[in-house]
């Protein structure tokens, strides 16, 4: 199993538009939970649940900008 087969799928196309970006200023952030249906806090909080339990650490980190860490994907992935 991949580590993606552990976050529950609604969440997969999020994962993978935050991971275009280094950071995403807030309100992008806010944008694009509001595009996926979804409260900022709630993918905040599964992406970094998620992460934490598969990769390590949370992938999401910072306010404003939020911070994706890409490197821990990029290492699980290669």
């Amino acid at each position: 199993p991949t580590v993606l087969s552990v976050l529950e799928g609604a969440f997969h196309p999020v994962l993978e538009r935050l991971l275009a970006r280094d950071s995403w200023p807030q309100a992008d952030f806010n944008a694009l939970a509001r595009e996926f249906h979804f409260m900022p806090l709630n993918i905040r909080d599964t992406l970094n649940e998620w992460a934490d339990e598969v990769l390590g650490d949370f992938i999401l980190d910072g306010e404003d900008p939020v911070v994706i860490r890409r490197e821990l994907i990029a290492k699980e992935t290669i």
